[in-house]
């Protein structure tokens, strides 16, 4: 994840009404790497989450990391 794009991940983070996602199952659909499902765990764990997008390239480095 670039620094550039954080910003924006804390301010859609910011938004999700529930700040308790411990029992959450997260889907983010246009994952690119994973930064945002990362950053979200990071800042309000959740059960399980995954992500999918078009870009295979981009999920294998997601996986890989």
């Amino acid at each position: 994840m670039t620094e550039e794009h954080a910003w924006i991940r804390r301010e859609m983070i910011k938004c999700i009404p529930n700040p308790n996602l411990s029992t959450s199952r997260v889907l983010d659909v246009g994952c690119n790497q994973g930064g945002f499902l990362r950053m979200l765990y990071d800042t309000r764990p959740f059960a399980s989450g995954m992500g999918v997008d078009l870009a295979r390239d981009r999920v294998a480095l997601a996986n890989a990391a």
